[in-house]
């Protein structure tokens, strides 16, 4: 299977469809093909709806997740609640990652879905790294507890956690 190099959203990408991409690229890196889309072209990753509107409780990070059978998974459960949260509603904080995501569309229209990946990227990979060794979702909730946030993951608390200060 041919893997495809690029992005895998449209160009004005949201949280979800970057959270969605990174869950392919980590867990699944051979299940992305040349087709994969996410959060358009009404194929299994898009929650929108083709009479307008969404279907409620989904996005497409979600519905990557459900694919990958990665929904149920304690340690991931924080970060598909904050992104489905953010997704149907408002950012929570002006510095969350849904919120910069949408000022990063805003203020750089012109910056590629790649140049956003790659940065989103480094908060999951630093969020993942410090909750994929979690046995429990106790365990999750307390290393992110560490953090001031469990339940509102975001970049500069996940940063914190990994020994990343403003200098």
């Amino acid at each position: 299977m041919q893997t495809k190099q690029g992005s895998l959203s449209h160009k004005a990408a949201h949280l979800d469809e970057l959270v969605a991409e990174w869950l392919l690229r980590t867990f699944a890196p051979d299940q992305i093909t040349e087709v994969t889309k996410l959060g358009e072209g009404e194929g299994p990753f898009d929650e929108h709806l083709k009479e307008g509107g969404r279907v409620k409780g989904e996005c497409s990070a979600t519905r990557v997740a459900k694919h990958l059978k990665l929904d149920n998974d304690h340690k991931l459960a924080p970060l598909l609640g904050f992104t489905l949260r953010t997704d149907e509603g408002p950012p929570e904080y002006i510095f969350d990652l849904a919120s910069v995501v949408n000022k990063l569309r805003r203020v750089h229209p012109d910056q590629t879905n790649e140049k956003k990946y790659e940065w989103v990227k480094v908060a999951l990979d630093a969020y993942w790294t410090i909750v994929r060794d979690c046995d429990t979702e106790y365990e999750v909730k307390m290393v992110l507890a560490k953090a001031r946030h469990y339940h509102r993951p975001n970049f500069h608390s996940v940063l914190h956690l990994k020994g990343v200060h403003r200098q």
